[in-house]
C-alpha cells in the first residue's frame, strides 16, 4: 500500500507521482514492471541525454498546489497534468552515452530525488556519490532484499515530496487533535484509505459564517478510478456546536436529537450545494456516523462525492488512466 501518512501525522494533502528509471538494458526496464508496485507510474529512458531532457523539464506542481489549497475538486480531478511531477530517479551507473553519476549531477531539478540502482559500482563509489551530494540513495542490483529497498525508498521519496508541497497541520492540533493522533489514523484513517483504494486525498475547512468556526474537519479522497469521497471528522466540541446551530435555525427537533445522540451528523457538502439554514430535506443530510476512540472521541462520516460532469467532455482525469497512458512495460514494448 501507498505511504500516504508517517509518523504518526497526517499530511494535508497526497497525490502520486511519477519514476524515471533510466538503464540502456532495455530487458531490466521492462523487468521493473514486475519488481515495481502496480500503482508506481515508472518512464522507462534507454539513454541518459533523453532522461535529462524530462527530468529538467518536468512539470512543477506550483498551480496545482493552489488548486488543492481551495478544494476545486472539479478542477483537481479534471486536471490531465497533475500526475506528471517526476520525483524520482532509479538509475543505472555504467551507459554508453553518460554514466549515472554525469547524469545526476547534470539534474537541476530539486525535486526529483536521485536513487542509483547499479550492478557495476562498487559501494564505495556509492558512499562516495552520497556523501558528495550527487545521488540520494545507492543500491546494488545483487542485494537479496532490492526489489523491497527500492519500492521503500520511492515510496518514502514520494511521500516526502507532498510534505515538502504543503504546510505541516500540526500547528492546529489543538483543534484537530486527529491529525497526530496514532490510535485514529492506525484504526480509522489509513484503513479507510486500503479500504476504499485511495491514491490522492485534499484537506478542506468548512467555514460557517453563524458560529465563526471551522465544522467539521474533512478529506477529500479520491481512488484509483477517479471516484471521489467525503470523510467529515467531528469532535464532541464541534457536534455541540452544531446542534446549537440547528437549534436557531428551526431544523426538527427529532433532527436534533440524532445529532446529539452522534450515531447520524450532517453533510454539510449536500451536492446541490446551500447553507445550513437554507436546506429543507435535513433527514437526506444525515450520514451514520463511526466512533473512533483516541486521544478524544472522533466521530466520523464516509460518503460519495458527485462531481458534476459535462456532457461534452470527460471531466474526471484517474490516475488509473494516467498509468494505462504511460505504462512503463508497453513504453519498452513499442521500443523493441
Amino acid at each position: 500500500m501507498r505511504k500516504m501518512t508517517s509518523h504518526g501525522e497526517i499530511i494535508p494533502c497526497y497525490y502520486p507521482t511519477n519514476v524515471a528509471a533510466v538503464d540502456d538494458e532495455s530487458y531490466f526496464l521492462r523487468c521493473l514492471n514486475d519488481i515495481l508496485f502496480h500503482d508506481v507510474c515508472y518512464m522507462p529512458y534507454i539513454t541518459a541525454s533523453s532522461a535529462l531532457r524530462h527530468l529538467n523539464y518536468s512539470s512543477n506542481d506550483e498551480h496545482f498546489v493552489k488548486k488543492t489549497q481551495s478544494v476545486d475538486l472539479k478542477g483537481i480531478t479534471g486536471d490531465i497534468h497533475r500526475f506528471n511531477q517526476t520525483t524520482v530517479l532509479v538509475v543505472d551507473y555504467k551507459m554508453p552515452d553518460m554514466n549515472g553519476l554525469a547524469l545526476c549531477q547534470k539534474i537541476t531539478n530539486p525535486n526529483v530525488k536521485k536513487v542509483m540502482l547499479t550492478g557495476v559500482a562498487t559501494q564505495a563509489e556509492g558512499e562516495e556519490a552520497l556523501n558528495n551530494n550527487v545521488i540520494d540513495f545507492f543500491l546494488r542490483k545483487d542485494d537479496s532484499e532490492c526489489g523491497a529497498k527500492l519500492n521503500s525508498i520511492i515510496n518514502d521519496y514520494q511521500y516526502e515530496h507532498c510534505t515538502q508541497q504543503y504546510l505541516s497541520l500540526t500547528e492546529n492540533k489543538e483543534q484537530c487533535p486527529f491529525i497526530t493522533d496514532s490510535t485514529f489514523i492506525n484504526l480509522y484513517f489509513s484503513p479507510m484509505l486500503a479500504k476504499y483504494n485511495i491514491v490522492e486525498y485534499y484537506f478542506e475547512q468548512l467555514f460557517d459564517k453563524h458560529t465563526q468556526s471551522f465544522i467539521p474537519w474533512s478529506f477529500v479522497l479520491i481512488d484509483s478510478k477517479g471516484s471521489a469521497y467525503r470523510m467529515n471528522i467531528f469532535t464532541d466540541d464541534i457536534v455541540n456546536d452544531l446542534v446549537k446551530l440547528c437549534q436557531g435555525n428551526q431544523v426538527p427537533t427529532d433532527v436534533i436529537n440524532m445529532l446529539d445522540s452522534r450515531k447520524l451528523l450532517l453533510n454539510f457538502r449536500k451536492p446541490n450545494g446551500g447553507e445550513c439554514k437554507e436546506w429543507v430535506d435535513w433527514y437526506n443530510c444525515l450520514e451514520p456516523a463511526v466512533k473512533v476512540t483516541g486521544k478524544v472521541p472522533y466521530y466520523c462520516t464516509l460518503s460519495p462525492v458527485l462531481i458534476s460532469a459535462d456532457k461534452q467532455e470527460k471531466t474526471v482525469y484517474s490516475y488509473q488512466d494516467h498509468i494505462k497512458k504511460n505504462d512503463g512495460y508497453n513504453i519498452m514494448q513499442t521500443l523493441s
